[in-house]
This record gives C-alpha cells, structure tokens and sequence, in this order.
C-alpha cells in the first residue's frame, strides 16, 4: 500500500514504477502497450517503444526509451543481486562451514 501511495499507481502497473524514470503515467502507458512487467521493458528495442509509447516519453521519444530500457535492465540487475544473496546466506545457514578437528 505504501508503495502504491508514494508512485500514485493502480495495483497493476506498479511493478513498472520501480523502474527510474517511470511514474504511475508512463507505467499506464507501458502497460497499455503490452508491456506487464520490468523485464518486457528491459527487452524491448527503444525505436520500438518510442513508437509505441511516442508522447508518454516527452519531447524526445527515443532518447527517454534508451533511458528506460537502460533503467528497467538496471532494476533486474539489482533484484539479481539480491536473489544471488539471499540464496547465498540460506545455503550458508543450511550448511554450516566444516571446521577441522
């Protein structure tokens, strides 16, 4: 609820709003082009999205879908990162290092 209240977003497009760049408008947008979640942003080509979203991205279509493209493969990265160790520190806790006698 805090989230959808700091973005102003619906429930379904909020997972969009994570991405820099992307308020609750453009994630409107981006959801009525398709595109559901942050990976479909991080794989799409910018001269795609620019043509799909065209004003939603302001004055320069194609420079600000760069951006987004770029910030979306960002947010993955992140949650990568995060993934990568939270499956570090359970592995850790369910197997406790060997100590030598």
């Amino acid at each position: 609820l805090i989230s959808r209240l700091a973005f102003g977003a619906r429930l379904d497009v909020l997972p969009l709003c994570e991405i820099p760049f992307v308020k609750a408008k453009r994630a409107r947008a981006l959801y009525r082009c398709g595109f559901r979640t942050v990976e479909e942003v991080a794989r799409a080509e910018a001269g795609e999205l620019a043509r799909q979203l065209g004003p939603a991205l302001g004055p320069k279509p194609k420079e600000m879908a760069v951006k987004v493209i770029r910030q979306a493969q960002g947010v993955l990265r992140k949650q990568i990162i995060e993934r990568e160790a939270e499956i570090a520190e359970l592995t850790a806790q369910r197997d406790p290092p060997i100590t030598a006698p």
